[in-house]
């Protein structure tokens, strides 16, 4: 087996660089493009003048026609973020790199995830306009609470006095916020955050791949980067040790 070159070694730092670049440019879009969403959401709901403790969307279907509207929008928006971001500046395998990322992959695609996540953003955001207009909150002051606990958003004090005080009709009040199970997050900022770096990380790596099978390897070494026990981990590395893989049996 031939090693790579000094040369060869300092290329593929580089093009690591780039790749973090882009998955770090990927967070910040979507951060603002979710913020940029709940100010038009925000701004709707103040429009149909429904009293606070009955607030939610479908309780208007003019008000639920317009929220789904932009969450739509939202949803395209970050596909085109994601695929934009994924295949960068390399034009020439753009097919390739955007089936791989939007494939198939432990029962749903990238698309139905994206749905997924977006939709549990609507009911965040229900819960907190509700919560900031029992709590006479503006709506400037609204979406700065929101921004604030993008991450977590149940932890948004206006969110806890609405719960506290009962009796409110949006969804994740009336349940006292949601958890999805063990494992899972219960911000769809992180979710999508997850989802979308994740991609746009394997179509950057997809180029490597593809690339490198052009100019004629044989296979890839894959290390462990973290000595956590992770049986998935584990079957794909053997433990701690590192393997050469031949390019025939990699998984497409």
């Amino acid at each position: 087996m031939r090693y790579p070159s000094d040369r060869e070694i300092e290329e593929a730092k580089d093009y690591i660089r780039q790749r973090l670049q882009a998955e770090k440019s990927m967070g910040r879009n979507l951060r603002t493009a979710m913020l940029r969403a709940a100010e038009r959401i925000i701004s709707i709901s103040h429009k149909y003048g429904i009293p606070p403790k009955m607030f939610r969307f479908s309780l208007d279907l003019n008000l639920k026609h317009e929220v789904e509207a932009v969450i739509s929008d939202l949803r395209a928006t970050i596909e085109d973020y994601t695929s934009t971001l994924s295949v960068a500046t390399h034009n020439d395998k753009e097919e390739e790199i955007l089936a791989y990322i939007t494939r198939n992959s432990y029962g749903k695609t990238f698309g139905e995830r994206n749905a997924i996540y977006a939709n549990r953003y609507k009911y965040e955001l229900e819960a907190a306009i509700a919560a900031s207009m029992l709590a006479g909150t503006s709506k400037a002051a609204t979406l700065q609470l929101i921004s604030k606990n993008l991450e977590h958003p149940y932890d948004n004090p206006d969110f806890i006095e609405a719960v506290k005080a009962g009796d409110m009709n949006a969804t994740r009040i009336r349940t006292d916020s949601i958890s999805y199970g063990i494992g899972r997050t219960n911000s769809s900022f992180t979710a999508l955050r997850n989802l979308t770096v994740f991609a746009v990380a394997e179509g950057w790596m997809k180029y490597w791949y593809l690339s490198g099978t052009e100019k004629g390897a044989k296979g890839f070494i894959t290390f462990r980067s973290s000595s956590f026990p992770c049986q998935t981990c584990g079957r794909i590395c053997y433990a701690d040790s590192s393997y050469v893989r031949p390019v025939s049996t990699t998984s497409q």
